[in-house]
């Protein structure tokens, strides 16, 4: 019997060697390893998960938020080769307070879609839309049923621009035109694939972590 328990014992340590080392060689991360942020590609070219809805251009960095550390999120993988994956090109105003609403939310994906004027960045918890509140947040609402994608033409898109001043492609939420800005773009194909993002997780919130020049924004849900 004592032989017995030995030999099972040695088979499952050579399975669970064998079983890391092919994690280390980025064949398969096993679950409870999962602890340091991962880049992954989410496009309808490249789908790859079935946990988060793949939208054109868009990637998305996984990760446990039980166990994120300050560092992690400081040197973690970045999306499209430059930015950051927390704060896109933006640098952080306090890691601490940000791991705080990532923990609060559960937040566990951060998915950016590029653009040649501003990153549109939101976060995920298990492919869906973080739910619930958080004192001391700053959010805005709206409804899906009333954002639009307008073009403003060609030319360089200024912060805070408004009227006659604005360029480029804005999501825009109201019953009027130049209703309540959201999101500026100069790249078409961003612009679509943000106000897609919006709709397919039901993005009804904008919230930001110290406006109006917020390093971390996110967006929530009802």
């Amino acid at each position: 019997m004592l032989r017995h328990a030995t030999r099972l014992g040695r088979i499952f340590s050579f399975l669970l060697l064998a079983f890391w080392a092919q994690a280390q060689d980025g064949k398969s991360v096993a679950v409870w390893q999962k602890a340091a942020p991962e880049l992954k590609a989410r496009t309808k070219e490249e789908v790859g998960s079935k946990e988060i809805r793949p939208i054109p251009g868009m990637q998305c960095v996984l990760f446990d938020p039980n166990t994120l550390t300050k560092k992690e999120m400081k040197d973690g993988p970045k999306p499209f080769g430059t930015l950051h994956w927390l704060y896109t090109n933006m640098k952080s105003q306090d890691d601490g307070y940000v791991l705080k609403i990532i923990k609060h939310y559960g937040m566990n994906a951060s998915c950016t879609i590029n653009d040649s004027f501003n990153p549109f960045h939101f976060m995920l918890v298990d492919g869906h839309a973080p739910t619930g509140k958080m004192t001391g947040e700053l959010c805005f609402h709206y409804h899906l049923s009333s954002l639009r994608l307008v073009y403003y033409g060609p030319g360089p898109i200024r912060w805070y621009s408004y009227g006659k001043d604005m360029r480029g492609y804005h999501i825009e939420w109201g019953g009027v035109k130049h209703g309540a800005l959201m999101h500026s773009f100069i790249d078409k194909e961003a612009a679509l694939s943000a106000i897609e993002a919006i709709k397919a997780f039901s993005l009804t919130y904008d919230c930001y972590y110290q406006r109006p020049y917020a390093s971390f924004t996110y967006m929530k849900s009802d």
